[in-house]
């Protein structure tokens, strides 16, 4: 799948989880995204359920930049906020 800066995706099933590198929780995509790649997301929601939770929101593909416009970083998506909505709580 070739991910564009600025696109938007519907719906997209997402997932709380560990990184093997991080402590804090983290959230990525399920389908049909690759699983390494990492969805900007509220911390309050990553902090309230627990790893494994699937949430359903809209998303858009994002690229940190320098200050020079070159890029800083791998592309990820972010969560648009108003679209996020539980699916299943892993307790």
């Amino acid at each position: 799948m070739d991910l564009i800066e600025g696109s938007m995706f519907t719906l997209v099933e997402l997932e709380t989880c560990i990184d093997k590198k991080m402590s804090r929780p983290r959230v990525r995509p399920l389908n049909p995204f690759p699983t390494s790649i990492r969805v900007e997301f509220p911390k309050a929601l990553r902090d309230k359920y627990s790893i494994g939770t699937q949430f359903r929101s809209d998303v858009v593909v994002c690229q940190k930049h320098n200050k020079d416009g070159s890029l800083r970083g791998p592309l990820y998506l972010r969560a648009v906020a108003e679209t996020i909505a539980l699916m299943h709580q892993n307790f």
